[in-house]
């Protein structure tokens, strides 16, 4: 499985087809997947798509911080979205909701993106 990237203007997304992200190596290559779109310096924009996703490890919680914390460096914005009441439940334990960018829905973080 992995990831489905697109773009809708100048924001690149990336949809997370896998339901679980638990396992170790599944997550280690979705993180190197995640982390050269925003090394790529021409994608500032970038929204990850949580949709599909149930269950997620704290392993997968540290690539999304991480991701976060590159697109800061240069001058980006990542955006997560899709996330069921369970995996951003995760995110609020953690109290990564009032840190990161959080939409309920694709276009809602590529609105947040490119606002009007």
């Amino acid at each position: 499985m992995g990831l489905v990237i697109s773009e809708v203007y100048d924001v690149r997304i990336a949809l997370i087809e896998d339901v679980s992200l638990l396992d170790p190596v599944a997550i280690e290559g979705i993180g190197r997947r995640l982390y050269r779109l925003v090394d790529d310096e021409a994608i500032r924009k970038v929204v990850v798509d949580f949709r599909r996703v149930r269950y997620l490890s704290s392993q997968m919680i540290g690539v999304v911080l991480k991701m976060h914390k590159k697109a800061e460096a240069i001058k980006g914005k990542v955006v997560f979205c899709g996330m069921t009441a369970k995996v951003l439940e995760g995110f609020r334990i953690t109290r990564l909701d009032k840190i990161l960018h959080i939409a309920d829905d694709e276009t809602k973080a590529v609105s947040l993106l490119n606002p009007i």
